[in-house]
C-alpha cells in the first residue's frame, strides 16, 4: 500500500526527465543530476544510439535531419556507445534493486 503511494514520486520525474518527453539539453541544470541514476535515461539513449548512430542519409521533405547523428545531436543525446549505455543501465538497475532489497530487509526485520 505504501509503495503505490510513493512509487509515482520517483517514477514520474524519471519518465519526464529521461529524454522521452523532453529534450535532455532542455532540462534545468538543477535537475540534470537525476539522469545519473535514471535507468529510463540510459535505456532511451541506448535504444536511440542503436537506431540512429549508423543511420546514413535521411531522405524526406522537408529535410530536417541529414543523418542519424544529426538526430542524436538535436535531442542532446550523448555520444556514448550503445554498449556503454547498456552497461550503465545494468549498473544503475543493480544498484537500485540492491537498495530496495536492503530497505525491505531492514523494514521486515523490525516487524
Amino acid at each position: 500500500e505504501f509503495a503505490t503511494v510513493v512509487a509515482p514520486l520517483f517514477v514520474f520525474p524519471m519518465i519526464l526527465l529521461g529524454g522521452l518527453y523532453a529534450n535532455v539539453g532542455a532540462i534545468p541544470a538543477g535537475a540534470r543530476w537525476i539522469n545519473k541514476v535514471n535507468p529510463i535515461n540510459y535505456g532511451f539513449q541506448a535504444v536511440s544510439q542503436a537506431q540512429w548512430r549508423d543511420y546514413g542519409d535521411i531522405d524526406g521533405f522537408p529535410p530536417v535531419f541529414a543523418t542519424g547523428r544529426d538526430v542524436l545531436a538535436f535531442f542532446s543525446l550523448s555520444q556514448r556507445s550503445f554498449e556503454s549505455n547498456l552497461y550503465r543501465l545494468l549498473a544503475v538497475g543493480l544498484c537500485l534493486r540492491t537498495a530496495v532489497f536492503v530497505a525491505v530487509a531492514l523494514t521486515a526485520g523490525r516487524r
